[in-house]
């Protein structure tokens, strides 16, 4: 069974009128779900969801900041605050009214982030986003494990962006996506220096260079190719 179908079945099984989401290695920090209350109460009804940031739990060695920055760095603290377009998948509280009107499929086919967003967004919701909302991704991984789950998640995403698409765009998408390590540098280094972290860019580096090769890779064979079994594959 995929995470998204899990999820879908634990937001069935809850009765609560705000539904927050984490993930199982994820740690929140004092006041979190105070912080999500405080903010719905003085919301809008417009508002439907309320993000914050990711802090880095597992700092020992450059792969650890490796898998951090890799997966997180957008939301490194600072991150935006107020009205965003953007909040993490797993430092977010929602609505129950607004997850109760998103189709099952959608919720189920996949990470919520780029299906129930969108739709919450396009029928005039309002996503929120908080500095004070801080969570700690402690998960340590090895080198093979966050590979692989690297090229899977980027085969994943690919395949759901160009899978209805012709051959040719395919194919040129498969290839365009090769030039993504670059693209990737250029935009990930300035952005750690300006959270403060350029020194655990540094240390990341090695291992950050052959994730985004995978990256590329695994993106390239999802736009070729399709998501083919990506989605359940992913932990």
């Amino acid at each position: 069974m995929s995470l998204p179908e899990m999820r879908t079945l634990a937001f069935e099984a809850s009765t609560a009128p705000i539904i927050a989401v984490t993930e199982d290695h994820c740690v929140p920090t004092p006041g979190w779900a105070k912080t999500i209350t405080t903010a719905f109460d003085n919301g809008e009804p417009e508002l439907v969801a309320v993000g914050g940031s990711v802090v880095n739990g597992v700092t020992d060695t450059g792969l650890d900041w490796a898998t951090y920055l890799c997966e997180y760095s957008f939301f490194s603290p600072p991150v935006a605050e107020g009205e965003s377009a953007v909040i993490p998948g797993m430092n977010v509280a929602y609505r129950r009214a607004a997850l109760e009107g998103v189709p099952r499929d959608l919720l189920t086919s996949g990470f919520w982030e780029t299906t129930v967003h969108p739709l919450l967004l396009e029928r005039g919701g309002r996503f929120l986003s908080l500095n004070d909302l801080v969570m700690l991704h402690k998960k340590r991984f090895s080198w093979g494990l966050f590979a692989s789950q690297r090229f899977i998640y980027s085969r994943y995403y690919a395949g759901c962006r160009f899978g209805g698409a012709s051959f040719a765009k395919r194919a040129a998408a498969s290839l365009a996506s090769l030039a993504l390590p670059p693209l990737l540098i250029a935009r990930a280094v300035p952005a750690a220096r300006r959270k403060g972290l350029g020194r655990e860019m540094l240390r990341a580096s090695p291992h950050l260079l052959a994730f985004y090769v995978i990256w590329a890779v695994g993106e390239s064979v999802g736009a070729l190719r399709g998501s083919g079994k990506a989605l359940a594959m992913i932990e």
